[in-house]
């Protein structure tokens, strides 16, 4: 009986192609929000280099989002105490 776990040195190399295999298709964009909020897709390729700028992006759109989430939470909170004074102000005069 032949043991599983043992491979012999003929059939070690039998599945193994003399020429390369195709290369992976492309990253198709299946999501519409990529386009749309300026996102972009961080497949590497073998010969291609980590891009630092796309992380800066990211960084600059982050801030810039909670720059405007900032600016929305005082307005609102203002927009509050406006209706809080009112609302006492008119308390006391009536």
């Amino acid at each position: 009986m032949k043991d599983p776990n043992f491979t012999s040195e003929e059939n070690m190399f039998k599945d193994v192609s003399d020429k390369p295999l195709i290369p992976a298709r492309k990253a198709q964009i299946t999501n519409a929000n990529y386009k749309r909020h300026g996102m972009k897709l961080m497949i590497l390729g073998n010969d291609e280099p980590y891009n630092n700028e796309f992380k800066k992006d990211e960084s600059k759109n982050a801030k810039e989002m909670k720059k405007i989430q900032k600016m929305r939470k005082i307005k609102t909170m203002m927009i509050m105490e406006v209706d809080i004074n009112e609302f006492s102000m008119g308390s006391i005069t009536s």
